[in-house]
């Protein structure tokens, strides 16, 4: 048994290193195949080991030599679709650093250079792979050459030179620059780039071969024509092969033409037409021919030539130069010579069709038909970009759109010039043009980023540099940036040229100065301005910020002087309201309010349907009625509100107008205008508020049944509001009716329960109890009232005045008694309450209980029954016949309770009868004597004092008229409101 799985183990092992042998053998046949160039059975190799050994590490090795293996069999379709699948794949690869070169690569090939581009860009990315992003970067440059982005061809060749790639690639890159710098046009780098190439580089002949012939491209378009044909002469002996000898040769032909070596110029174009049968310069030739007498000055013999090359040609292209030399010919004759450029325009040659439209437009713009120039320079401009008069057109075109009011041609014509020509001599003009646009639309920082620009560009025009600084600086300002703004209007000012700009600029700065609160410097910038003669435009704005700042100094006087100045001297409409609407409110801080009123007349007059007039109106009518002009202020609230809409101010003319009335003592009216307002302004406090002060003026005058109609008419009308209570209460204490009180109080124990005023009505209503000795009252009212949720405070007033004049009744003892049980009255009404049981008990016979509560009453010391309760037990001593001591209980009222006046008088009166009727004369005569003095009765007459004798007795069931009195509403003091 052991045996057999020791053998088992063995051959697991022998099984397990074949294995390993056969997957490192299949990876070496397809490396092997791939470096034979076997491509194809390279990529069978290895596409058998990713089958049978998908868990090797070296399988994402395997698939990448699958997809650059397809490209070396120049399948580029299926490279890039490897490639996409390789990233979703193997997302964790190294090799994923190298796959975008071979996907970049397989577009090139297909020639689809715009996705190579992206692909080679991202490989550029990965700078640890320097081989891969070197040639990335190379054939990023063809591909931007092959999609004319000249200047990003240069990027990528010069990010090449900087990789330091080597000897080869770094000429290339050079060369490949001098090149991109040539289309670009920007000859005199071209020419630095070949220079040095030729010095540094000389030794790399693949790069050299081209370079002579570049340089003398670059000096025939500087028209340096001496170092161009030397150029192109050492270019064709050394060069002989190069595909650009033909147009080296028509150019040494042409440039002898230029030079008028016209021998030379005839021996390069015979070669040209011999060598180039079919080059695309034959014609051109010819055509120096042709020049060569226009040279000269033969325009007749030139003319001669060119019509036998139109006769013969039959390329368009030829044709169309041919045309435009005709057209050469005719100059002098503008009509003839367009309608020759007017062929040549039409023509596949896009130089010669560009400067045939030049020509054209500029004779139709010297013929003044303005139309037919800009149609003809706007196609100029937007099909040939490589003309040499573009930028002399585009700039015209922006003449023409800025006077024609043409804005969104302009703006968008703008951006192109500055897009398409940093380095012009006029960036500073396009761009204060374009900011003009942007600040127009409202674009203040787009604006402000053309502005700025302006100033980072040379140039010596100072007018534009100062209208800009001027401009950013009123950007800021609308910013509310006015420390920034003052910096760029100081700018301007520091010129010594006193002109338009320089005064708006100090108006600027003063602004920016009171906006950050440094008014003493604004006042500086404000009153130079001022001081300027003749005055400025903006004078009168300085006046007007002068008055400002005196009024919020508190200079009254001084800021209407400053207002007066701006509203007589403003050219601008707006200035002068505003200034007179200032003038008029600095003539009511002075308290002229005659004069406030005329200002704001003049505003009104000025214009009616200014948003302030309205306003003017009102304050003009507001100035007169503090002078009491009441006719005079409606007037203008009437007329103010005839035009006043917006809603607050509206809402305060109807009150004023209300008002008014009311001062005229027109009710009617002013009742009207209150019940408009309540209407227009439903929420509004104000019609509540003028019904109570007309209710308060009604009242005033004694006209109390309106002013208790008025006062009800605002509770009824205006629930919420919190005067409807003060309202509700004032109608009830002025109502004299008993039931039309009645009805008053309960309505407003019902709905006031519990408060101050509430404890008031309680106590009015409890005095109309104590008093309704007629019994007007009806009880149902009392008891509708009673079964209201009140408080008990207010239920034990109501209570005690209805049994008050029924203290002798039988019931009111448990009245009373039930009412002291009640938990939450005052000490006050308890203490009534006591009194009243102490009555009734007095009432009753039981004189002792009546005692014992007299006492208690006494002992609480309440000043407003103590001195009632101490009057009833001296009336118990008067009961029990104990005369002295009655009199001497009876005087403890006025030394006690003094405050009580008529308690004092009845006590003075009392005492008087008893000390009398005790005997004792002398204590009389003092006691009489004080009731009289306190305001009291001559008791003279009624006890005459005859010879010092003792009068008789009376009997003691007789009662004056005095005695019979027993505590009424004439006693208890009344709570005023």
């Amino acid at each position: 048994m052991k045996k057999r799985i020791l053998i088992l183990l063995i051959s697991c092992i022998l099984t397990i290193n074949v294995s390993a042998q056969s997957g490192t053998q299949l990876f070496q046949e397809g490396r092997d195949a791939f470096s034979d160039k076997l491509f194809s059975r390279s990529i069978e190799s290895f596409r058998d080991f990713i089958n049978q050994y998908p868990s090797d590490p070296r399988v994402d090795q395997a698939d990448y030599m699958i997809g650059v293996s397809l490209f070396y069999l120049r399948k580029f379709d299926q490279v890039i679709n490897h490639f996409d699948r390789y990233e979703m794949n193997y997302p964790s690869s190294a090799y994923l650093r190298r796959i975008h070169y071979w996907k970049g690569l397989s577009y090139y090939g297909q020639e689809n250079f715009r996705s190579a581009i992206i692909e080679l860009n991202q490989q550029s990315l990965f700078k640890e792979e320097l081989y891969f992003r070197q040639k990335s970067l190379q054939l990023l440059g063809y591909s931007y050459e092959k999609t004319e982005q000249y200047e990003l061809a240069g990027d990528s060749y010069k990010a090449l030179f900087e990789s330091d790639p080597g000897k080869e690639l770094s000429a290339l890159s050079l060369e490949r620059q001098g090149y991109i710098q040539l289309k670009l046009k920007q000859y005199d780098k071209a020419l630095d780039f070949f220079e040095k190439v030729t010095v540094e580089y000389s030794e790399i002949p693949q790069v050299m071969k081209e370079i002579p012939f570049y340089q003398a491209e670059c000096y025939y378009q500087l028209k340096d024509y001496d170092n161009s044909l030397k150029k192109y002469e050492s270019f064709l002996a050394l060069y002989s092969k190069s595909e650009n000898r033909e147009k080296a040769v028509f150019r040494l032909g042409t440039l002898y033409a230029l030079m008028n070596q016209q021998d030379d110029a005839k021996e390069y174009m015979n070669l040209l037409t011999t060598e180039y049968p079919d080059s695309s310069y034959i014609m051109d030739a010819h055509i120096i021919l042709a020049e060569s007498y226009m040279e000269d000055g033969d325009m007749l013999a030139a003319r001669t030539s060119l019509t036998k090359l139109l006769e013969e040609e039959k390329d368009p292209v030829e044709i169309q130069k041919l045309q435009f030399n005709m057209g050469k010919t005719w100059d002098e004759t503008p009509d003839e010579a367009l309608s020759w450029y007017l062929k040549s325009s039409k023509g596949l040659d896009p130089d010669i069709a560009g400067e045939s439209l030049y020509r054209s437009g500029v004779i139709y713009e010297n013929k003044g038909e303005v139309e037919r120039t800009v149609l003809l320079f706007e196609k100029l401009f937007n099909q040939y970009r490589n003309n040499d008069h573009r930028e002399e057109v585009g700039k015209w075109m922006v003449n023409y759109y800025e006077t024609s009011g043409q804005e969104l041609a302009l703006k968008n014509h703008l951006d192109r010039m500055l897009g398409e020509y940093p380095e012009t001599l006029n960036r500073s003009l396009y761009l204060y043009k374009r900011g003009n646009l942007a600040y127009k639309e409202g674009k203040n920082n787009e604006a402000l980023r053309y502005y700025q620009n302006i100033l980072n560009v040379e140039s010596e025009d100072t007018q534009i540099i100062n209208e800009t600084r001027y401009r950013i600086g009123y950007i800021y300002t609308l910013r509310k940036e006015f420390y920034r703004a003052s910096d760029y209007f100081n700018d301007v000012l520091v010129s010594d040229k006193k002109d338009e700009l320089y005064f708006r600029s100090l108006l600027s700065l003063g602004i920016c100065y009171l906006n950050v609160k440094d008014i003493d410097e604004a006042e500086i910038r404000f009153k130079e301005l001022t001081s300027v003669k003749p005055s400025t435009p903006w004078t009168a704005d300085a006046n007007f910020y002068l008055g400002q700042i005196q009024m919020d100094k508190g200079l009254y006087d001084e800021a209407a002087l400053y207002f007066a100045s701006a509203a007589s001297s403003s050219e601008n409409k707006e200035r002068n309201i505003q200034s007179l609407y200032q003038l008029g409110w600095s003539y009511m801080r002075t308290a002229s309010f005659l004069k406030a009123s005329e200002a704001f007349d003049e505003l009104w007059d000025l214009d009616s349907e200014h948003l302030l007039s309205g306003d003017s109106l009102y304050r003009s009518g507001t100035a007169l009625s503090y002078l009491e002009l009441w006719d005079e202020s409606l007037i203008r609230y009437l007329k103010a509100l005839d035009i006043v809409e917006f809603f607050s101010l509206r809402e305060e003319l109807l009150y004023q107008t209300a008002w008014s009335y009311f001062m005229l003592k027109d009710f009617d009216s002013a009742m009207t205008y209150l019940q408009q307002l309540e209407q227009e302004f439903p929420g509004s406090p104000l019609p509540a508020d003028g019904l109570f002060r007309a209710a308060e003026a009604l009242n005033e005058n004694g006209n109390k049944t309106a002013a208790v109609t008025a006062y009800l008419i605002l509770y009824h009308d205006f629930e919420e509001n919190p005067l409807s209570e003060t309202a509700l209460y004032r109608a009830l204490s002025l109502t004299e009716n008993k039931t039309e009180k009645l009805g008053l109080i309960e309505e407003f124990l019902r709905r006031y329960s519990g408060n101050d005023r509430s404890l008031q009505a309680a106590i009015q209503l409890e005095e109309m109890l104590k008093t309704d000795s007629d019994g007007e009252l009806e009880l149902k009212e009392i008891e509708k009232i009673l079964s209201l949720s009140l408080s008990d405070s207010e239920r034990a007033l109501i209570e005690l005045g209805r049994v008050y004049p029924h203290l002798e009744d039988e019931k009111s003892l448990q009245i009373l008694n039930d009412l002291s049980e009640l938990p939450e009255i005052r000490s006050n009404e308890y203490e009534k309450i006591k009194l009243y049981r102490a009555i009734w008990h007095y009432h009753a016979g039981n004189t002792e209980q009546a005692e014992i509560l007299f006492s208690e009453v006494l002992s609480g010391d309440s000043s407003e029954y103590s001195a009632e309760a101490q009057s009833y037990i001296s009336r118990i001593l008067q009961d029990k016949g104990e005369w002295k001591n009655a009199a001497d209980a009876y005087l403890i009222i006025p030394y006690r309770y003094s405050d009580q006046t008529d308690w004092v008088l009845k006590a003075l009166y009392e005492a008087s009868l008893s000390y009398q009727k005790s005997g004792d004369i002398e204590s009389y005569r003092r006691t009489a004597k004080m009731l009289l003095e306190a305001g009291g009765e001559d008791l003279s007459e009624l006890f005459p004092d005859t010879d010092g004798s003792t009068p008789e007795a009376e009997d003691s069931d007789s009662k004056t008229d005095l005695e019979s009195l027993s505590p009424s509403s004439d006693v208890l003091p009344l709570i005023d409101d």
